[in-house]
């Protein structure tokens, strides 16, 4: 598997709004945690046909 640094950003924003949510802090960065894991789970490899 080939680390892409998109893949980095998303999963170190996805892990600050986690923390940020156990702290009870709903904020801006907490929303765009949910759409970078939306990016890390929503997306499937297409295989070439």
């Amino acid at each position: 598997m080939k680390w892409k640094p998109r893949l980095i950003v998303a999963s170190v924003i996805l892990l600050a709004s986690i923390i940020m949510r156990a702290f009870g802090l709903n904020s801006f960065i907490e929303a765009i945690g949910y759409m970078a894991a939306g990016f890390l789970f929503g997306t499937i490899p297409q295989s070439k046909e």
